[in-house]
């Protein structure tokens, strides 16, 4: 599959952060290198959630196409994506692209992601939703991406789904890396705040589906993410 970008296109990310000011200056670094390596241009919209340590004037220095929102520390993950996607979502763009501030893309990873979707979507007549994997930048293994219920007895037990050369269908996913058509978002909405945290994505995902969109996972990986600790962490 062609890592280059089929046609101009527009792709907002959607991100949050939270007092970790260089994996999130680091972040955007990457996505920025890996936007332009697709040929677009880098957009983002960042609701930073009260950090102390400086992430909202840095990132504001570095990166003037990044639309830094304030939370109050309240927000965690799921809600600070609820805002920023908000946001996303009234100034238009042809996709959101959910990133996690500690995810450091593949120079290919848009041009992946929306190589992947375009060709899914005149195979299928319709837009679909891409899920991006990630590994452990020093181990290799997979800590992100996308997951199957295999037995429709037990729907909500869910096993990894990734292959290395081709886009396989899955049922939910990790909200680290997500590409979302505008299409399938203005139908499905935002996030639901009802969520503080956790399950927010895999909500996002059954939602999805449920209005009779479909979801991939694009083939290999597209960034490094280590593994968080279940508890205690805030993305």
């Amino acid at each position: 599959m062609s890592t280059e970008s089929i046609v101009p296109v527009s792709v907002v990310a959607v991100m949050t952060s939270f007092n970790r000011r260089s994996a999130t200056l680091a972040c955007l670094e990457r996505f920025e290198m890996a936007a332009r390596q697709a040929g677009i241009e880098p957009n983002a919209v960042l609701v930073d959630d009260g950090s102390t340590d400086g992430t909202a004037t840095a990132v504001r220095k570095q990166y003037s196409w990044v639309e830094v929102m304030a939370g109050d520390g309240s927000l965690f993950w799921n809600r600070g994506m609820y805002q920023a996607q908000a946001r996303a979502m009234e100034r238009g763009a042809d996709y959101l692209l959910w990133l996690n501030d500690d995810t450091d893309l593949l120079h290919d990873a848009i041009a992946k992601l929306l190589n992947t979707e375009n060709t899914l979507r005149h195979k299928h007549g319709q837009s679909v939703m891409i899920v991006g994997s990630t590994a452990d930048c020093e181990t290799g293994r997979w800590t992100y991406g996308g997951h199957i219920a295999p037995q429709r007895w037990r729907p909500f037990s869910y096993q990894r789904a990734w292959h290395a050369t081709e886009p396989i269908d899955c049922h939910v996913m990790n909200g680290n890396v997500v590409l979302i058509p505008m299409k399938i978002a203005r139908v499905v909405g935002n996030l639901d705040p009802v969520f503080e945290h956790a399950m927010g994505d895999i909500d996002y995902a059954l939602r999805v589906r449920a209005k009779g969109f479909r979801l991939f996972v694009a083939p290999g990986f597209v960034g490094h993410c280590s593994n968080n600790p279940a508890s205690g962490t805030y993305v």
